[in-house]
């Protein structure tokens, strides 16, 4: 859950990002664009009215004179001509007679200006060709053509573009970072709450949930530690009375055997099969009472292997079978009896289950035996198809 809810804070994060970031980086390049724009035709305008007066008087030194040191000032070439398209003056290697010139030219003559439409970007290079008429109004007394640098335009689009990717880049971290913490803050108490649920449904104490998070999900744990302490309550006072049932029960049963071995002595032949049938019933019930203990034991064994483990807690059968015939062979063989533990070679062992304990039950049955045996005999132990 927490990474599908970072990942779509993530997605909002970029898109956020993104539609602020694109529009600002055009309108800088724009911007740019359009301050070579306005400075090279207030420089076209200059030399428009230079071409004006020169045709008017006739003398063009001065016009001459102005466009070489612009030429060598800048480094950007000028070519002026008059109406029948006779160069006036030509600097930094642009010729009238060249096509891209002669088209602006010709633009220029028609009293049409020409000024590049295409915005700069950081990767711009080469040079963008401006075009103005000369004279007033719609009397036409030449042309200039203005060959321009966009070297230095582009190097500011470049740092204008870095600066805005650099503070985007800042503002996508800081984005991001409260996107790890608003994730955080939302799922932690889940998982507070998905670790008390696992507990609590193993049957162990749960521990109390601290309230944290949106508003909800305080509530939401303050009412699960309300239910799960309920809960606990009743299932430990479950467990507690089946243990002290069984215990409670161990005296009289006890007892009774007692009383009922007393009496064996005195009894006819003809009644050993009814006492037969007595000490049977009482094994069944000594069997029943071993495994309500057994069962309060398990259950709680089972609740630590889920937390613990989770559901993938395995053991291995022929190794616990092993170990409890270690356990009970001195006292199988003071009682004369041998005990056998085989395993099947070519199944593997299942994995633990928690659900009961026939562990505890194969346990108690051999210790029966071994205490009232009176003859040797064998008792084969089987593996536990299931152990915890």
């Amino acid at each position: 859950m927490r990474t599908r809810v970072q990942a779509a804070l993530l997605m909002f994060v970029v898109l956020a990002v993104a539609a602020f970031a694109v529009p600002l980086l055009l309108f800088t390049a724009s911007d740019r664009t359009q301050q070579l724009v306005l400075a090279r035709s207030a420089d076209l305008d200059r030399f428009a009215s230079l071409t004006d007066q020169a045709a008017a008087s006739g003398d063009t030194s001065a016009l001459t004179a102005e466009a070489r040191r612009y030429t060598q000032l800048y480094g950007e070439g000028i070519v002026v001509t008059d109406t029948r398209r006779r160069p006036v003056v030509q600097t930094g290697g642009v010729r009238a007679d060249d096509p891209a010139v002669a088209r602006l030219l010709d633009a220029a003559l028609r009293n049409q200006t020409s000024h590049p439409a295409h915005a700069l970007r950081p990767w711009s290079d080469g040079h963008r060709m401006f075009a103005e008429p000369a004279g007033s109004g719609t009397r036409v007394s030449g042309a200039v053509v203005l060959r321009a640098s966009v070297a230095t335009a582009a190097h500011d689009v470049t740092w204008r573009w870095t600066a805005v990717l650099a503070g985007t880049a800042v503002v996508a971290v800081a984005c991001t970072v409260l996107a790890r913490a608003a994730t955080a803050w939302v799922v932690s108490p889940l998982r507070r709450l998905d670790r008390a649920v696992g507990r609590l449904a193993a049957g162990l104490p749960p521990e109390q949930t601290r309230a944290g998070g949106p508003p909800e999900l305080r509530q939401l744990a303050m009412g699960f530690n309300r239910m799960a302490r309920t809960v606990t309550t009743a299932l430990e006072q479950q467990r507690r009375l089946v243990a002290d049932t069984s215990h409670q029960m161990r005296n009289p049963m006890a007892a009774l055997r007692l009383r009922v071995d007393a009496l064996h002595p005195h009894l006819r032949p003809s009644a050993d099969r009814g006492y037969s049938g007595v000490t049977a019933e009482l094994d069944r019930l000594e069997t029943l009472l071993d495994d309500l203990l057994a069962l309060a034991a398990a259950e709680h064994r089972a609740g630590e292997l889920t937390v613990a483990g989770g559901p993938n807690v395995h053991c291995d059968a022929a190794a616990v079978t092993a170990a409890q015939q270690a356990l009970w062979e001195p006292v199988a063989r003071r009682a004369g009896i041998r005990l056998t533990a085989a395993t099947a070679p070519d199944r593997p062992s299942p994995p633990a289950r928690t659900a009961n304990s026939p562990r505890s039950r194969t346990s108690s049955w051999t210790t029966r035996s071994s205490t009232r045996g009176t003859a040797p005999r064998s008792c084969w132990a089987a593996p536990p198809r299931d152990c915890t």
